[in-house]
């Protein structure tokens, strides 16, 4: 997997149709029968409300109850997705796909990297999907409608890049990966109506491994995005949220708990660069909407927002294969002969 920037391709044709009132009063109605159910339901958060805190927009409005196309944010919107899904297209076909195509084929890779990329799939395709949703906020787009259609955009651009490789000799198509894709973005889906899961986030940490630069595969080298021994993955859990309403006032809004896992080679003879072992860890983790003070200007707060789909270093213990203290996981402190 390499982790892929958005695509809006759907967006992009249907925002230059003619007849926007017409896709328009389409959504509406779907919309609209929407809001007659949310009026029966129980349990259904406001638009905004996101597990112990109320998420912001870009441009700090609320979204729209309904559909109501913006032109100016639309084509905005279509012309810098549309420019960054083709410069994407251009340069993995030009760094992957292009100078070892083949007939399309299947490769699970199920084992190879202990499954550390299979979270990395989960963890693109459902940030991919996130960010689809804001720019179709953003665009004019119901909360409703936004969430629903970027979680299927999020997945149909996790499934081409998926089925490019499958036509790349050194790749093919890994069903594995396909499912890890299509977890990210139903999870993200189903978020919205299921409140109960907005508790439950994964997040992201990258520190370079001794790998980055290198590959396995001829002429690869490995980025960040495939670095995956440097990469970490959490599940980090909203315990304020969760705590009965007479203890939450004793326990900080914005210290929650995650538990991280991350596959590292530990074997130093052979010239295999995959990784041996795995490794568990338990952390702290920080809900950056409750830790850092509210903006008066409201990119500050979706900053803020977005960047809280990252694990920063934070007080953490290995499980295994030894258990070890780290005082700011990922990085490493060593005193005399102390490391942590």
């Amino acid at each position: 997997m390499r982790l892929n920037i958005l695509s809006l391709a759907v967006f992009i044709v249907l925002t230059q149709l003619n007849s926007k009132q017409v896709f328009a009063s389409a959504l509406g109605l779907a919309d609209s029968i929407a809001l007659i159910n949310d009026s029966v339901r129980s349990g259904r958060p406001d638009p905004l409300k996101w597990a112990s805190f109320e998420r912001v927009t870009l441009d700090g409005r609320p979204p729209n109850s309904v559909t109501q196309l913006r032109t100016i944010p639309s084509v905005l919107t279509a012309a810098i997705y549309g420019g960054a899904v083709a410069g994407l297209h251009i340069y993995q076909a030009n760094a992957w796909w292009s100078k070892d195509r083949a007939p399309f084929h299947i490769t699970d890779d199920w084992s190879e990297n202990l499954q550390n990329d299979k979270f990395g799939h989960f963890y693109a395709s459902y940030l991919i999907s996130y960010l689809n949703r804001e720019a179709l906020i953003e665009s004019g787009f119901s909360d409703e409608s936004a969430h629903n259609i970027g979680a299927l955009m999020g997945l149909l651009y996790q499934l081409y890049v998926e089925t490019e490789d499958g036509y790349s000799k050194y790749w093919g198509f890994s069903p594995t990966d396909a499912y890890a894709d299509i977890a990210g973005s139903l999870f993200f889906l189903c978020q919205y109506h299921i409140p109960v899961l907005q508790n439950f986030h994964e997040k992201w940490t990258y520190f370079p491994s001794k790998f980055l630069g290198s590959g396995s595969i001829p002429g690869q080298k490995r980025t960040f995005i495939d670095d995956y021994q440097g990469q970490s993955y959490w599940w980090s859990v909203d315990l304020w949220n969760l705590l009965p309403k007479g203890v939450q006032s004793d326990y900080p809004k914005f210290l929650q708990l995650a538990v991280g896992y991350t596959a590292k080679r530990n074997t130093t003879t052979g010239t295999s660069d995959l990784p041996d072992t795995r490794e568990f860890y338990i952390s702290l983790d920080y809900s950056l909407m409750h830790l850092l003070p509210k903006s008066n200007i409201p990119i500050v707060n979706w900053l803020i927002q977005g960047l809280d789909n990252i694990h920063f270093p934070a007080p953490a213990v290995r499980l295994t294969p030894k258990i070890k203290f780290f005082l700011l996981y990922p990085i490493q402190f060593h005193l005399g002969n102390l490391f942590f």
